[in-house]
């Protein structure tokens, strides 16, 4: 859904779409991108852990994490700002 949004802006290019962080962690070997968006909520390992992994392997690249699941001042917004995401999206709002 998120990648929908993205698309109809002619400076974005989605370079692609996992539906699991350990999917994602597959692309990654073989793509670059220069954003990456992550779920707090996502099934086997959650946003937060993965967003560690990132973190580790990549430093500077930003990622952006978005929940509809994260109210304003929640711990996972707290944690995620912590452990190096550039912002929260939540619900179409930014709140980093």
């Amino acid at each position: 859904m998120i990648s929908t949004v993205f698309e109809k802006d002619p400076q974005v290019n989605v370079v692609g779409v996992a539906d699991s962080a350990e999917e994602a962690e597959q692309m990654l070997q073989t793509i670059t991108a220069d954003v990456i968006t992550l779920d707090i909520k996502m099934p086997g390992m959650d946003g937060l852990e993965f967003l560690s992994k990132l973190k580790a392997r990549w430093p500077n690249r930003p990622v952006i994490m978005l929940s509809s699941l994260s109210p304003r001042g929640a711990p996972e917004r707290v944690e995620a700002l912590r452990r190096g995401c550039r912002g929260v999206v939540q619900q179409g709002q930014c709140l980093e």
